[in-house]
């Protein structure tokens, strides 16, 4: 095991890197050790991939990839304006159904009241009859 202290195991001397940037170390007889990279090398090579373009081109696109970030923000904002003014029509609309309905169940409760009214006066007047009868 690497790096933990065992009584049994003798304690193996510390790791030096030489001059040549090759650490030595004792690896079995199958393994070599190879250098290691010095700090730098691979970014003093000239590796193909994205370049730096002209300062002016950079400069350009950013504006022009602002501006085309500008241009979807107000066309998102103009589709949420038109969004939100569509659903506060359903709603207005929806108001106005629900106040001619509650109208309508208004005055059909006053004439049921009417009706209910006007059919237990009749039963009341039955009633009277019936008890002048009775006495």
């Amino acid at each position: 095991m690497m790096g933990v202290y065992m009584p049994s195991q003798p304690i193996p001397p510390p790791l030096h890197i030489g001059a040549g940037a090759i650490m030595e170390v004792p690896y079995p007889d199958n393994q070599v050790a190879l250098p290691s990279p010095i700090m730098g090398t691979l970014s003093d090579t000239q590796t193909p991939g994205r370049k730096r373009g002209n300062p002016e081109d950079i400069v350009e696109k950013t504006v022009e990839r602002r501006q085309k970030r500008m241009i979807k923000n107000r066309e998102s904002a103009a589709r949420s304006r038109a969004r939100k003014q569509a659903y506060t029509n359903e709603l207005e609309n929806k108001v106005s159904r629900l106040e001619e309905e509650n109208e309508r169940l208004r005055k059909q409760k006053g004439s049921s009241l009417v009706i209910l009214h006007s059919i237990l006066e009749g039963e009341i007047r039955i009633l009277r009859f019936l008890r002048i009868l009775l006495a």
